[in-house]
């Protein structure tokens, strides 16, 4: 095999890549592309969740530099992301998270079929 022919890929492996070169070639789709310097990367965002009161609170905290007051969130809305990766085409597909600014990000690897489940339903990642 030459350097730059493509490994023989399972049937699987081949609709997820094909799916999500699909997505990132289509702006108006329900996924977006991530510019990366590597493989993949789609995100999906839920845009314009109202922020629910207990994060707008505002709580003192203590800090090094001594209390001060902040609130987890102070916008009225905030935005969710689902994130799916597949850098190699013998790698694991990942799947990040962000359900809210406020908590961070969750990264974890998937089957394949899980990863096809979320490609075409990806609000079941959330």
């Amino acid at each position: 095999m030459t350097a730059t022919a493509r490994p023989k890929l399972s049937a699987k492996r081949a609709e997820l890549i094909d799916g999500m070169k699909l997505y990132a070639l289509n702006p108006n789709a329900v996924w977006q592309p991530v510019p990366t310097g590597f493989g993949i990367t789609i995100r999906h965002s839920v845009r314009g969740l109202t922020t629910p009161d207990w994060a707008r609170e505002r709580r003192l905290i203590p800090g090094m530099g001594g209390e001060r007051t902040m609130a987890h969130w102070d916008e009225p809305t905030y935005d969710q992301h689902v994130f799916l990766t597949v850098v190699g085409y013998n790698s694991k597909p990942l799947l990040g998270v962000a359900r809210a600014p406020w908590v961070g990000r969750t990264d974890s690897d998937l089957t394949l079929t899980r990863a096809l489940e979320i490609l075409r339903d990806p609000a079941s990642a959330l």
